[in-house]
């Protein structure tokens, strides 16, 4: 008998692709009961009804980072607006949901700092196409590998490097692969036919090397950022720890639907009960259809029916169960995932009706998995601006910005809250600060106000508003 895939025996590319096959959700087992279709082996028969991975990835696709804005901080200002225009180069702002969905999804998220003569970047790489690094006590990696499909030569970067015209076997370069190895000494491109798994001192006289002292530096300019960690090699993918608990919500939702619609099968028997002269049997009940065939399982308006041999009766092929009691058993398993995931309380919630505090109080626990998620992210971003920064400034982008070692590229990035408070929110509790004696500025910052909206409003509305030993007065409209 086949059986469904168990997470924890996955190879880490098989387990990026069952995350990413869940996330799409449609089709999700049809792949491995097709499998056992050629193997001439039972599966059971699943469909993906209560697959809810899809909503807890994007919950934190659209909270961890909730807006484009990331404020960055330094004691050493003169690199502010070097990381400014390095997550413009890198276009953050349009690429940020893509780095937090696979984030999400797979648990693992690479970026890799380039530079050039006119920029210096980041770009995400796809986990499914790192086949292996090692990174020491601090998480820095030590040296990476990537093998990319040429035939997924989108997700190459080219760099100016990666060329068709170049390739060997240019009628067919399915068969090829374009790896990357990267390391704290040199670099290595090979583009061949040997696969992913073949070994480095395998694959032949390189078709780029390069040492990485060229571009001033000593580390690999790569990245890796985990969504949660636990201490493994791979981080941890949101729904990563519930994926026994989805299967099994998905195998009781099937056998109901199957028990309840039988299948899409016959639904109804239709058998005689009489006898004739001689005391035997009837035959089953003959009913006609255009082309007069008769005596078999047959199709009577929408219903499909059945000819059973005489002595019976017509009767529902549907088992006679508690359906209700049933349900309740799936509906317990979906508040057991709930549990697991509880960033799927969200969707039950009307955010509209609701401060951000009062989310933050129902939504504790994913909350704190938000939160996490976001540490680790922003702690990964920091790490590539550093590179970038010094990869930048030994090709002459940025100048008068210090040196790494002497800490002079250590900044903070900051956004705003996982649920924000609305205006009303703030000004509340503005009015309480002011009110129990804290400086109207200093209370203003507390709430969230940016150091811009505070110089607005003390230029344009009425001085009063500023008078603090008047207490917070009104709010203007504006604030």
């Amino acid at each position: 008998m086949t059986q469904l895939r168990k997470p924890s025996a996955l190879l880490k590319p098989e387990l990026y692709g069952l995350l990413k096959a869940m996330y799409d959700s449609n089709n999700l087992y049809s792949l491995k009961t097709k499998e056992a279709i050629v193997d001439s082996e039972f599966l059971e028969a699943l469909k993906p009804l209560r697959t809810v991975v899809n909503r807890s990835v994007e919950f934190f696709v659209a909270k961890v980072f909730p807006t484009d804005k990331m404020k960055p901080a330094a004691e050493n200002i003169n690199i502010i607006e070097p990381i400014e225009q390095i997550a413009t180069w890198s276009n953050f702002s349009g690429k940020k949901q893509l780095y937090l969905r696979n984030l999400a999804m797979f648990g693992d998220l690479f970026l890799k700092v380039n530079v050039d003569s006119d920029k210096a970047f980041y770009e995400s790489i796809n986990p499914m196409f790192v086949t292996d690094f090692e990174a020491d006590s601090r998480g820095f990696l030590q040296w990476i590998r990537i093998d990319i499909p040429v035939n997924e030569k989108s997700e190459v970067d080219s760099g100016g490097k990666f060329d068709d015209s170049a390739l060997p076997d240019r009628g067919n370069k399915s068969h090829l692969t374009y790896t990357e190895y990267w390391s704290k000494t040199y670099f290595s491109i090979w583009i061949h036919g040997q696969g992913a798994t073949a070994a480095l001192d395998q694959l032949g006289d390189p078709r780029d090397f390069g040492f990485i002292a060229e571009f001033g530096i000593d580390f690999v300019p790569f990245v890796h950022i985990k969504f949660r960690d636990t201490g493994d090699k791979h981080g941890k993918a949101a729904v990563e720890h519930a994926i026994d608990k989805i299967d099994e919500a998905n195998r009781e939702a099937t056998r109901l639907a199957q028990i309840l619609f039988r299948y899409n099968k016959a639904l109804w028997a239709v058998t005689s009960t009489g006898l004739d002269k001689d005391g035997l049997p009837l035959p089953p009940p003959k009913i006609k259809q255009i082309d007069s065939v008769v005596g078999s399982d047959v199709t009577l308006t929408d219903n499909s029916l059945i000819s059973l041999p005489g002595m019976s009766k017509m009767e529902s092929l549907i088992p006679n169960i508690n359906y209700d009691a049933a349900l309740a058993i799936l509906n317990a398993m979906m508040l057991e995932i709930e549990q697991d995931l509880p960033e799927l309380k969200y969707y039950s919630l009307k955010e509209g009706d609701l401060s951000g505090k009062a989310i933050a109080l129902l939504l504790g626990g994913a909350l704190d998995r938000a939160l996490e998620a976001r540490n680790n992210f922003m702690q990964g971003l920091t790490r590539a601006n550093e590179i970038a920064l010094t990869m930048g400034r030994n090709v002459g982008l940025f100048t008068g910005i210090g040196e790494f070692g002497e800490g002079d590229f250590e900044h903070t990035l900051f956004v705003d809250s996982v649920f924000s408070d609305s205006l009303d929110d703030r000004v509340t509790i503005l009015k309480t600060l002011v009110e129990s004696g804290v400086p109207l500025k200093f209370a203003m910052k507390q709430v969230g106000f940016t150091e811009e909206e505070i110089a607005e409003m003390q230029s344009e509305q009425d001085l009063n508003f500023l008078d603090l030993s008047g207490g917070l007065g009104t709010v203007p409209a504006s604030v």
